[in-house]
Order: structure tokens, then C-alpha cells, then sequence
């Protein structure tokens, strides 16, 4: 929240949640509303549109660059630059 108001006070945005559970829990929806922050209601959140939620093709994609061959990490910065170098 301090983020939006401080870069995009005054701009009209929607959140658009995944429909993971704890997103739409009453906890969440109810602290988003009061903050007057829209998000579309689940219900009419359509389901696994890849079209219309590109990072999460992006994220796969990504990842199976990064731990292709069976690479594994051992640190914070190794996955770092891992990714920083699969991305290139």
C-alpha cells in the first residue's frame, strides 16, 4: 500500500489476484476493501488463462531453465546469478 500511494496516488489500477485461496480469504478481502483497493471478485476471475497471466508462463519457463541438468543450489547468490545468467 505504501508503495501505490506513494508512485501511483491518484491512478485508477485493480488488483488482479490469482485464485489462490489466501488471496480471496476473508483476511485479505476485507483489509483490501476498506483501503478502497478494487480487485476482481473470484467469481468472475476466470481460471488459468495463460493469456492474460504471462508471468506465470514466464516463471515456468524460467524455471526449468535454472535447474535444467539437475542444478541445484547451495546459496542465496548462487541462484542469483544462476538466474541472472539464464535470463541473458
Amino acid at each position: 500500500l505504501p508503495f501505490i500511494q506513494t508512485h501511483h496516488a491518484g491512478d485508477k489500477y485493480i488488483f488482479w489476484l490469482d485464485l489462490t485461496s489466501s488471496h480471496y480469504a476473508n483476511e485479505a478481502t476485507q483489509w483490501l476493501r476498506p483501503h478502497k483497493i478494487q480487485f476482481i471478485p473470484k467469481e468472475v476471475n476466470p481460471l488459468n488463462i495463460l493469456k492474460v497471466q504471462p508471468i506465470e508462463g514466464f516463471r515456468s519457463l524460467l524455471v526449468n531453465k535454472v535447474y535444467e541438468g539437475g542444478w541445484e543450489t547451495k546459496t542465496e547468490l548462487q541462484l542469483q546469478r544462476r538466474i541472472c545468467r539464464q535470463i541473458k
